[in-house]
């Protein structure tokens, strides 16, 4: 088979490939609220194009409108201190604007959607430029801007646009802090970007700070082994791994959450072994009042040997769950559809996971390499531990399955790489 050379030789911008990307994700939402405005499927989306997967979107909206009505009337202090989700008050940034022409619909906070769309594609190429290579920078963004149900949540109200897109700024800063040498501008830069990104982790979801500072210290470590090898004393590096590790000892005890409506004062001074088994007991609570899909939740933990002998069931919810028995059923919120949607992709998943480890296995000298994996093994546990509700732990674990893709990306250019190589070949002999 002769492949043209002019499909070959085609060369697309990132600029070019962002339009895109926007206005796909346009076309996306609009289809979403049509179909929920239509009522085409009524038991699933709402006439504002809420979805019935992402439920909570209509609390936070509700967030966002009152905090709304305050920036209305000017009072820019009530705003600021609120008790509202820190996602909601930037929502509310985006209706002060569009609610009077599009109401509190899923059109009116697509521009900042729309954002945080792009973001995410933009901190995937980026992180998988520094860690493999420009075609494989492709491919990741392009298996993560068109996964259909990472693309699907990016239309509602929730936190976890702005989470994924934190989280992978952070670990950008800290791969360009493995793989690069920082001057005191680069390192300036990086500091605000760092700074940025874990304020927002800790206001939109602080009770991942645990895995934060796993993350943080395993860097840390990567950086000394770097320095060893190369006997530098790389000043600016070193700045902004003491920065990271600064900031998470100081903002959980500088920098406080505001409180949720109806949410008791947290309880202070709690182990780590605590705060696992009442972040665990709180995911059961609100899964058997709001899901169908629940995993073990007759599994509590009374102490840190419940938690360690749980360690190789939670590696294994994480990676794996949804489970592929649970592919065929109704889904308690996203229904048949909803199901055989989340069996394909993890079918994919799986796929792209053991691409994955053929990375970490070639690539094994490389100290990205084992800060990805940490990163995605530490994410992906923490949540097989504490998460029950399969559906909230497909949603959060994005920002680590994104690792994944990044990782996978470079094996899949090279098997094809191989394969167009292998188709080729006859044509150049004929020739």
């Amino acid at each position: 088979m002769q492949i043209p050379r002019t499909l070959t030789s085609i060369r697309i911008t990132p600029r070019a490939a962002l339009l895109a990307a926007a206005i796909f994700h346009l076309a996306f939402t609009l289809s979403v609220f049509s179909a929920g405005r239509s009522g085409l499927f009524p038991s699933k989306f709402d006439r504002d194009g809420i979805g019935e997967f992402a439920r909570d979107s209509r609390a936070f909206r509700a967030q966002a409108n009152s905090m709304a009505d305050l920036l209305y009337q000017g009072e820019i202090t009530l705003w600021a201190n609120g008790a509202a989700d820190f996602h909601a008050k930037v929502y509310s940034l985006d209706l002060v604007l569009m609610r009077p022409l599009l109401g509190s619909t899923i059109i009116a906070v697509e521009p900042l959607n729309l954002i945080y769309y792009l973001g995410i594609l933009t901190l995937t190429f980026a992180l998988a430029r520094v860690v493999a290579s420009r075609r494989a920078a492709w491919v990741a963004s392009a298996i993560v801007g068109l996964w259909p149900s990472l693309v699907l949540h990016t239309t509602q109200l929730i936190r976890d646009p702005l989470l994924i897109s934190a989280i992978l700024l952070l670990v950008l800063v800290i791969i360009q802090v493995l793989t690069r040498v920082h001057n005191w501008r680069s390192a300036l830069i990086s500091a605000l970007m760092t700074i940025s990104a874990c304020l927002v982790i800790w206001k939109c979801r602080s009770e991942m700070w645990p895995v934060l500072w796993v993350i943080v210290s395993g860097a840390a470590l990567l950086f000394i082994i770097r320095m060893v090898r190369e006997r530098k004393l790389l000043a600016g590096n070193l700045a902004l791994i003491a920065l990271l590790s600064v900031l998470t000892i100081a903002i959980p005890r500088t920098t406080s959450v505001a409180p949720k409506p109806g949410d008791q004062r947290r309880v202070q001074n709690v182990s780590i072994w605590g705060v696992i088994a009442r972040a665990r007991n709180g995911f059961i609570k609100e899964g058997l009042n709001n899901s169908g899909s629940i995993i073990d939740s007759n599994v509590t933990f009374a102490g840190p040997v419940d938690i360690i002998k749980y360690l190789p069931r939670a590696l294994e919810i994480g990676y794996l769950a949804p489970f592929p028995p649970m592919w065929f059923g109704v889904g308690h919120n996203v229904g048949l559809i909803g199901r055989l949607l989340s069996g394909l992709e993890m079918s994919l998943t799986y796929l792209i996971e053991a691409l994955a480890f053929v990375f970490v296995w070639r690539r094994r000298r490389r100290l990205e390499t084992w800060l990805l994996l940490l990163t995605t093994t530490t994410g992906v546990v923490a949540l097989g531990m504490v998460v029950v509700n399969i559906g909230t732990l497909y949603r959060m674990r994005y920002p680590f399955w994104i690792l994944m893709v990044i990782m996978a990306a470079p094996i899949i250019t090279h098997y094809v790489s191989r394969i167009s190589n292998e188709a080729l070949a006859p044509e150049a002999e004929r020739t």
